[in-house]
C-alpha cells in the first residue's frame, strides 16, 4: 500500500486504489461523482452513496488525501454548467 499523497481531485483509478479502503468500486464512485460535480470537498466525499462518511477523516489527518483545485477541474466544472 502506497504512503503517497492523492490530490482528490485528480487521481485516476489505480492511483484512488493505492488509498486505504478504496478499491475498483469505490474509486469508480469517486471518479463518477467528480466528473459529476468537478470540484470535490470532504463533505461532498462523505455524502457518496457506498462510501462509508467515517473513512475520510484519518486519510485527511494523516495527510494521505488533499483537495487542491487544479485548472482541469475547474474546466470539467464550467462545462457542467453549461
Amino acid at each position: 500500500m502506497s504512503l503517497k499523497v492523492v490530490n482528490i481531485t485528480t487521481p485516476s483509478k489505480e492511483e484512488l486504489i493505492t488509498i486505504k479502503d478504496i478499491g475498483e468500486a469505490r474509486a469508480k464512485l469517486i471518479i463518477d461523482a467528480r466528473t459529476d460535480k468537478g470540484k470535490l470537498t470532504l463533505e461532498d466525499l462523505k455524502l457518496i452513496q457506498g462510501l462509508p462518511n467515517t473513512m475520510w477523516d484519518p486519510l485527511v489527518a494523516a495527510g494521505r488525501i488533499i483537495f487542491e483545485q487544479t485548472e482541469e477541474v475547474d474546466e470539467i466544472a464550467d462545462q457542467k454548467k453549461n
